[in-house]
């Protein structure tokens, strides 16, 4: 808590649960735009850049082995519908993106747990 009595964010936010080196890039994504650095148009372009990359590492192969890359598109998409849910809104600060990526983090473990 700060002085005010509010809640201090700490710089960093650790919030994707995938594979390294998407995991860094989600997470650097993810702090840019809580802390409004990264614009919800600047999210979404490299959201889809990285998407392509990882749909690209799945494509079937005669000398490579496809790889799932499932928990990553997942974390994708988290970011990306809080983004949009977050875009729907005006004067959003850090400490409400921060929560509702938070909010969205554990509401898909809930359903991807209640899926199995």
């Amino acid at each position: 808590m700060d002085a005010s009595g509010g809640k201090q964010w700490s710089k960093r936010h650790d919030w994707a649960v995938c594979r390294e080196p998407y995991k860094k890039q989600l997470d650097e994504l993810g702090t840019k735009w809580i802390e409004g650095t990264l614009s919800n148009e600047a999210l979404a372009f490299e959201a889809v850049k990285l998407l392509d990359q990882v749909e690209w590492i799945q494509q079937p192969s005669k000398s490579l082995e496809v790889v799932p890359m499932d928990d990553v598109i997942s974390q994708i998409k988290i970011l990306t519908k809080t983004m949009l849910a977050g875009a729907s809104h005006q004067n959003v600060t850090p400490e409400h993106r921060r929560e509702a990526l938070d909010y969205t983090c554990v509401q898909s473990k809930r359903g991807y747990q209640g899926t199995r």
